[in-house]
């Protein structure tokens, strides 16, 4: 891992669409980055606080964005970096997430913070090759519709949903863990535990309708589950 100076970041990029996009998000940002080459190498338990960009040949694979009211509108800039592998997005405003409609095939991990009343728009579909999923709202974020484009994600394995309101889940089958905490969550179809890779399973916090049922499936070896 190599700390970056932000002109060593700019003279590492290798595709100009690229340092062109970063220096319009960094204009247009108040946020203080660090800049790092292959930070990926760090367990995330091993990083040091902060918001970070990170590289590794020549282009960027790991993007932060702290996005409010004002520059909100620069999220679909994310398409110029066609290695981007991490998104970490802060939604710090109220209303509705800007929307998008082109895919992004290269990103496996998302992880969105929301701090407001934010409406998260079902855009999940636009990253097809999405591996982990997090989505934490703090107990004011909502979706705007149930996310049905998870269950399009055929490479989904993990899932966690905290403090976000979602009154149902869509199926999906192929998860290895399944957590959804605090999120109002009603109904989730019981063919979801029918999958025999789901080895953890958190439904703390919610008031599921066919949570009797559910129970029932603590019996299965070596799953975790709590609820």
């Amino acid at each position: 891992m190599v700390f970056l100076s932000r002109e060593k970041l700019f003279e590492g990029l290798s595709e100009p669409n690229e340092a062109d996009a970063m220096r319009f998000i960094l204009s247009h940002t108040d946020v203080k980055y660090s800049f790092f080459e292959d930070f990926y190498l760090l367990k995330e338990n091993e990083r040091p606080n902060g918001y970070f960009i990170n590289t590794a040949n020549g282009h960027v694979t790991e993007l932060e964005l702290v996005l409010n009211q004002v520059n909100k509108d620069i999220l679909p800039l994310i398409k110029e970096f066609k290695n981007l592998r991490t998104l970490i997005l802060h939604f710090n405003l109220n209303g509705k997430i800007p929307d998008f409609d082109f895919k992004i095939f290269s990103i496996t991990n998302l992880k969105i913070f929301c701090k407001g009343k934010v409406i998260i728009p079902d855009f999940f579909g636009c990253f097809p090759n999405l591996e982990v999923l997090r989505v934490y709202g703090y107990n004011t974020a909502k979706f705007s519709s149930i996310p049905d484009t998870l269950s399009s994600l055929e490479n989904l394995s993990f899932l966690e949903l905290n403090g976000i309101k979602l009154k149902r889940l869509p199926n999906l089958t192929k998860l290895e863990s399944l957590i959804i905490i605090c999120a109002g969550l009603e109904y989730i179809p019981i063919e979801i535990f029918y999958n025999k890779k789901l080895k953890w399973i958190d439904l703390r916090g919610n008031s599921l309708t066919n949570a009797k049922f559910i129970s029932m499936l603590k019996d299965k070896k070596n799953v975790y589950f709590a609820i």
